[in-house]
């Protein structure tokens, strides 16, 4: 395939139907295929328009569509009839070369810049796997095939596929996903794609730097893993698994679109930016307009609620006693949190929506496009904070902060506490890792 795209003279990247978003980005295109260029009044109505909409389609976050990115000397995007120069529509949305992380950007620019800017560069592997990460692959290794061709170290790279690999050019791609012996590397079309955003990030822990390999160490037979860290929290009540919402009743996301239409065109333009040790946070001014923003924000409780109760419940006809019951007392939890969160006047859809509020906002609006809470759980803790964890958590799950590491883990208690000699064992390890 890496033959086909570097010697092909145009190649077009195909994304679907036009919709009325995506032929305002396309046609504010020099190249774009109408012959006729609008443009909205200004560059950041066309920069909202793109995150919102034509950046968030599956295509943008798979890692296999790389190759023909990169390799493509003449890149086309294309939705319906209607194409543009993929160099067109990056010099009007992200600045020409503008690769590197800019606070403030909503995060598929950020995605739009670093594939751009990857274009004909001839960068080290674990440059392309760094950029990359948290892209849809059903298995890690996929990660390594998909950018072995761009790679300027690929003769140093010691990597083969597992077995012969079958190829199915009729396959369907519904059948794909059930082909007895299949590459254990292929993709399953089946399973939603992990999205583009970073479950969570604790800015707080980049200050210190630490360097990981000073703070673990394998001991004992068989091997246990020693990493020092500390317990935040513990987790409390857990949503169900959440199901992905393409397959569901559509009338109450329809409810839901709306309220979020609604509170979003009360924000309107004029948002600001401000930054702290935590990070940059959007604004924007609600000042005549908080008891208005307040009401939106219950009416969007309401519907969300409406979908994540009555929607989810008939869906989960066959879950065990137990964990309906934590779901249902998670509800009542979770409105709370939200109202609270409104009464503090955060941002509760839109691009300029940050953390939980954004992750929801993304899974429950109507689209074709990846959700990154698909499969997995929301949480309330022992604390009374929100959290998004893996679906295999449990109640009692404790929350965990590792040294070097700028996300959270969630960890089971083992119900045998470590004996006196594993304890020795542990301590004389990370003692010499103190004299190293």
């Amino acid at each position: 395939m890496a033959q086909i795209y570097s010697t092909a003279h145009h190649t077009i990247i195909h994304l679907g139907s036009l919709t009325e978003c995506y032929e305002i980005i396309l046609q504010a295109a020099p190249s774009n295929t109408t012959g006729v260029v609008s443009r909205p009044s200004t560059t950041g109505d066309l920069e909202n328009l793109a995150a919102n909409g034509l950046l968030s389609l599956p295509w943008f976050s798979r890692v296999w569509i790389f190759q023909e990115l990169v390799l493509s000397r003449d890149p086309w995007v294309q939705c319906g009839n209607l194409r543009a120069r993929w160099t067109d529509l990056c010099n009007l949305l992200v600045d020409p070369g503008a690769g590197s992380y800019q606070k403030g950007r909503p995060r598929e620019l950020q995605v739009l810049a670093d594939m751009n800017y990857a274009r004909g560069l001839n960068q080290k592997i674990i440059v392309h796997l760094t950029a990359r990460r948290g892209l849809g692959a059903t298995d890690p290794r996929d990660f390594i095939f998909a950018h072995m061709f761009l790679a300027a170290d690929t003769d140093t790279l010691e990597v083969g596929p597992e077995g012969p690999v079958k190829f199915f050019p009729d396959a369907s791609k519904d059948q794909l996903s059930k082909i007895e012996g299949l590459a254990s590397w292929a993709p399953d079309w089946s399973l939603p794609s992990s999205g583009l955003v970073s479950m969570y990030c604790e800015n707080l822990t980049r200050r210190l730097q630490l360097n990981p390999k000073y703070y673990y160490t394998f001991i004992s037979r068989p091997l246990v893993l020693a990493y020092v860290g500390y317990q935040v929290d513990v987790v409390g009540d857990l949503s169900f698994v959440l199901p992905n919402l393409s397959e569901m009743n559509i009338a109450a996301r329809e409810r839901y679109q709306k309220a979020a239409d609604e509170l979003e065109t009360l924000y309107g333009a004029g948002a600001w930016w401000s930054g702290d040790e935590t990070g940059q946070h959007r604004h924007v001014s609600l000042r005549g307009k908080e008891a208005r923003h307040e009401e939106l924000c219950l009416s969007l409780t309401d519907k969300r609620l409406q979908v994540m109760g009555h929607d989810f419940l008939r869906s989960q006809e066959d879950a065990e006693v137990d964990e309906v019951e934590t779901h249902k007392r998670f509800l009542p939890r979770l409105r709370n949190w939200l109202e609270g969160r409104a009464k503090e006047g955060r941002i509760m859809v839109g691009s300029g929506s940050e953390g939980i509020e954004s992750l929801m906002w993304l899974y429950l609006r109507i689209g074709d496009y990846p959700a990154v809470l698909t499969g997995r759980r929301l949480a309330i803790t022992k604390s009374g904070n929100v959290g998004i964890v893996p679906k295999k958590a449990r109640v009692g799950d404790m929350i965990v902060f590792l040294a070097g590491s700028s996300v959270s883990v969630v960890l089971r208690p083992h119900p045998e506490d470590p004996t006196e000699v594993l304890k020795h064992e542990i301590k004389t390890a990370f003692e010499a890792k103190e004299d190293v």
